[in-house]
């Protein structure tokens, strides 16, 4: 832990209410590149440690749009049996 404050920080944050990130101390989680103090994440990648990934985003969106169609497909063939 960093003592940079009142606050004990936990690494790899610091400062005096542990707002600041040294990223010297890490690698960025192998998705980006620390500079001046902060990582730079590569393509795909964000979070100040760049460990979040927009991969799992797209994931989540394609699922629901696939429930969304099937839900609006099944809909509509009951529709068509109440009309007939």
């Amino acid at each position: 832990m960093d003592g940079g404050g009142s606050t004990p920080c936990v690494s790899p944050w610091c400062g005096e209410k542990c707002e600041l990130l040294n990223c010297d101390e890490t690698d960025c989680n192998g998705n980006g590149v620390c500079t001046n103090g902060s990582c730079k994440c590569k393509a795909g990648w964000y979070g100040s440690l760049c460990e979040k990934s927009y991969i799992h985003i797209i994931d989540m969106v394609l699922v629901v749009n696939t429930l969304v169609i099937v839900m609006i497909m099944e809909y509509v063939m009951c529709m068509e049996r109440i009309v007939q």
